[in-house]
């Protein structure tokens, strides 16, 4: 025992020397690391900064690609009419609010193309509009002029250069002409602003507009069809920081060059010094080239100073701690080191045997175009159909399909053709005679939104019951093909808990890799705010044990702005019918939605005033008087007019009149209550509801209102207008449908007019 003690007395001093040697060896170590830190750092910021420039330019192509639509869309409204006057150019241009979603756009305008024997007849016709419009600059050796006509918005900086002959200019001209030729928007290298010549950072782009119906394959039948341009200017500076974004301009440093690196290429240069020209040390971390309307731009990303400071890790004090910590406790994290080195090794040979199984796994994955030939296939599908590549391509499935099943099975595949992905058993007779029970899958694969084809994935359903572990390795071959999908998949097993996903998920969910979405929930995930409502879905779709198809739905991001998915979630199945989780798909349709948005906005209000149109009122008449039936409440029409609209017409034209319309509009919204619905039928006709009245006395209250609202002078422009309205009033009674309702209001307006107008009359049987 004594023995035992001084032993154990003796080497103790010697134990201590390795944590000494590891405190010194730790100090070392942390200096050293606080050096790499720097550098690895400083490596990742590159990178950080080559990603974000990458995503800078994508955004800056998106911004760019939209001037372009819209010369495009313009020109497509010129092509699709015989003659689009002025006031409809505005209009249209107005409705698709060019100047506030083009930042920078200085004006669009349109360019016919006129011949010179032409020339006087055009004028003339062209002063209907424009009293002292003159074709001007012409060349006496030209054949046809082309003089700028409408443009959008139309000051007096465009008046001054309208019917200004645009081929007399030479950087103009020739951008017309390639333009002309190649059919597509052209954009003209930077040059003087005919409105402010000393404004010289200007860029213009041409887009042809050919007449409707003739030939434009070759360039001479595009020379012959030319009736005219649309052309664009906009202010380089404005549209770049604009679409870029003001957190752009604070970290990053761009340089655009037209074709070549020079001084007389420079197209723009947030700093103002061309650090590409000058070969200096400022660090450029992406180039890319963007071909902007026929203009090589080639883009040179230099991320300032600040980007570096406010993306470093400044953790030195932190690494100190954890040198100090780690000489402390180096011989637990040793141990505990070992063990985790073991367990990481016993993961690794798993993880390379169950490759080399998935490697092996005999999945047939074949590809179909809409014209359902077979345009791909893998060797396993080959091998499964027991055909030649070369026999197999442009072959159909029915050929393969059982007679009695070829009907079932083209209808499944107008289902997929519709958006859906299908699974359906099925018995097929291989090349060598061979009938095999099969169980097939097919997606449908969409590019841009389209459908481009159809991804069809075939199981021998014996070998598959046969061994059940291949059903594993199916999973693993279906996860290869899904990455190469642009939706989004995902699967989760019964406890909603993720199981997998592909690619293009994991970048929505903020994850690197896709792997790293196992065991993880939505809770864990960038959208956990609203991960109840999502496990609730997945919930009930494995609870009913039905597909759900197709639901839209909108997402909240994390900026603010809302978008929105259309989802796709099936309930997964083991081979005995139990459901063993839930697979999802979804992609993004926002544009769509938006389209929508807009579109509706156009078939339900008057462009004009804002109000509801006819058929949009007429609609909330029928359901006004659903309401009054229904609380057994008072319920009003007022039909109205402007008195004596058409001497305002004839007397100061069509545009003052329009004037006159909104203001008349302004004034009957700005005087009735916010429940109540005022909508335009047209011209100057109005219709008013007037909902849950106390009395039918309450009605006349109103139009007794209404008639005072319009006594004020109506000032439009210099113009100072007397305006009056007559209005009709009739109240809805059991039985009356809304035409009859509307009959009623029109007629008692009516006899407002003719008992001597700016006052209101009742319908006759009010009256009687």
């Amino acid at each position: 025992m004594k023995n035992d003690l001084l032993s154990s007395v003796d080497t103790k001093p010697l134990r201590s020397w390795p944590v000494f040697g590891v405190f010194a060896l730790s100090v070392l170590f942390t200096f050293f690391s606080i050096f790499y830190q720097h550098q690895r750092d400083h490596q990742n910021i590159i990178k950080l900064a080559t990603h974000d420039a990458i995503e800078y330019q994508r955004m800056l192509n998106g911004g760019a690609t939209a001037y372009i639509h819209l010369n495009r869309d313009v020109a497509g409204f010129f092509a699709a009419s015989d003659n689009v006057t002025a006031r409809e150019f505005n209009a249209y241009l107005s409705s698709v609010k060019a100047l506030e979603t083009h930042p920078g756009l200085g004006y669009i305008g349109y360019i016919p193309r006129i011949a010179s024997s032409d020339a006087a007849e055009f004028e003339a016709k062209a002063r209907r509009e424009f009293p002292s419009y003159q074709i001007h600059g012409m060349s006496p050796h030209s054949d046809a002029a082309y003089p700028l006509l409408y443009s959008f918005p139309y000051d007096e900086g465009v008046r001054k250069i309208s019917g200004l002959d645009i081929s007399t200019l030479p950087e103009r001209w020739e951008a017309m002409q390639q333009a002309r030729d190649q059919g597509r928007s052209i954009a003209t290298e930077k040059h003087a602003y005919l409105k402010n010549p000393d404004h010289k950072n200007i860029i213009s782009i041409f887009t042809p507009i050919y007449e409707s119906g003739k030939p434009i394959e070759t360039i001479a039948q595009r020379r012959t069809a030319l009736t005219g341009f649309i052309v664009s200017t906009f202010v380089v500076e404005e549209m770049i920081e604009r679409v870029m974004g003001r957190e752009f301009k604070d970290m990053f440093d761009l340089e655009i060059y037209n074709g070549t690196v020079g001084s007389q290429q420079i197209v723009y240069d947030g700093d103002s010094q061309p650090h590409a020209l000058k070969r200096d040390a400022y660090l450029s971390v992406h180039q890319a080239n963007v071909d902007f309307a026929g203009r090589n731009w080639l883009l040179h990303f230099y991320p300032k100073p600040v980007y570096f400071e406010t993306r470093a890790n400044h953790h030195d004090w932190l690494i100190l701690f954890s040198g100090v910590l780690l000489s402390i406790v180096l011989s637990f994290l040793t141990w505990k080191w070992q063990r985790h080195q073991h367990a990481k090794r016993l993961q690794l040979e798993h993880g390379q045997r169950f490759q080399a199984v998935f490697e092996n796994h005999p999945s047939a994955v074949y590809s179909l175009d809409l014209q359902r030939r077979f345009i791909n296939a893998n060797a396993k599908a080959l091998a499964l159909l027991e055909v030649s590549k070369d026999k197999l391509m442009l072959s159909t499935p029915v050929q393969f399909v059982v007679p009695e099943n070829a009907a079932k099975v083209e209808k499944l595949f107008e289902e997929v053709l519709k958006g859906n992905a299908v699974t359906y058993d099925n018995a097929i007779i291989t090349g060598t005679g061979k009938r095999l029970d099969v169980s097939v899958v097919l997606i449908p694969v969409t590019t841009e939104g389209e459908i481009s084809s159809v991804l069809g994935i075939a199981q021998n359903i014996t070998e598959q019951r046969q061994a059940e572990w291949k059903l594993q390795e199916s999973r693993q071959m279906l996860q290869l093909v899904i990455n190469n999908i642009p939706q989004r998949v995902f699967w989760k097993n019964t406890e909603l808990v993720y199981l997998g996903c592909n690619n293009a998920f994991s970048k929505d969910a903020g994850l690197l890799q896709a792997d790293e979405i196992a065991g993880k929930s939505d809770f864990d995930l960038v959208w956990k705010d609203q991960a109840e409502k999502y496990r609730q879905v997945d919930l009930e779709t494995m609870q009913s044990g039905k597909a759900r198809i197709n639901d839209e739905e909108p997402l909240q991001q994390q900026d603010g702005t809302k978008t929105w998915l259309r989802t796709s979630k099936i309930p997964l199945k083991d081979v005995g019918g139990k459901t063993i989780g839930v697979l999802g798909m979804y992609e993004d349709i926002t544009e769509r939605k938006h389209l929508e948005q807009k579109l509706e906005q156009m078939a339900h209000y008057d462009s004009l005033t804002g109000l509801p149109n006819r058929a949009y009122f007429y609609d909330q008449l029928k359901q006004a008087i659903c309401r009054s039936k229904r609380h057994n409440s008072i319920l009003a029409l007022m039909y109205f007019d402007i008195d004596k609209f058409k001497q305002i017409n004839d007397t100061y034209g069509h545009d003052i009149g329009d004037l006159v319309i909104a203001l008349f509009a302004k004034r009957v919204k700005d005087t009735v209550r916010e429940i109540d619905i005022v909508g335009r039928l047209g011209g100057d006709e109005f219709c008013l509801i007037v909902e849950a009245l106390s009395s039918r006395k309450a009605a006349e209250t109103v139009a007794q209102k209404l008639i005072e609202a319009m006594q004020p002078v109506f000032q439009v422009g210099e113009k100072a207008l007397q305006v009056s309205t007559s209005i009709g009033i009739a109240f809805h009674e059991p039985g009356m449908a809304a035409d009859e309702l509307i009959r009623k209001a029109d007629h008692a307006m009516y006899q407002a007019k003719q008992a001597g107008r700016n006052r209101y009359e009742l319908s006759a049987t009010l009256r009687e």
